[in-house]
């Protein structure tokens, strides 16, 4: 259980990191990306916003529904870092995209977004006692 748990604080550490890189980078300006329309930006921004509302529930809640439980409590730790991995994913991909969307446009929109998905991943921290109990 150690070493499924140590993989899973790395990967989030790891992205983590990339997201503060990517702040890092974008607010000393190293980081250049080409400017948005009107339209695309509109159309990112709605689809950034639909994806924050839908994947913050559905991570928070994820590990609750009957079917993913029951893999959990069979098939522990293989099951836990194939779902632990999905349920972080479902927040740390977004808010990189968030980030780089942000200083693409400099839409607070996506700064604000990010933002909320960063304080979303204090509740699936991948710690000792969270991947024990996620497997009871």
């Amino acid at each position: 259980m150690k070493e499924v748990q140590q993989k899973l604080m790395a990967y989030y550490l790891g992205l983590i990191g990339i997201a503060v890189l990517l702040v890092v980078l974008g607010e000393t300006d190293v980081m250049i990306l080409p400017s948005m329309s009107g339209s695309a930006e509109f159309v990112a921004q709605i689809v950034m916003e639909l994806c924050t509302i839908i994947v913050i529930p559905l991570s928070l809640k994820l590990f609750a529904v009957k079917r993913v439980h029951n893999i959990l409590v069979e098939k522990k730790e293989k099951a836990l870092i194939k779902w632990g991995l999905f349920r972080m994913n479902l927040l740390l991909l977004p808010m990189l995209l968030d980030i780089l969307f942000y200083y693409q446009t400099m839409s607070p929109a996506f700064g604000y977004m990010a933002i909320i998905l960063f304080l979303s991943l204090f509740f699936v921290n991948p710690s000792k006692g969270r991947c024990k109990d996620d497997v009871k």
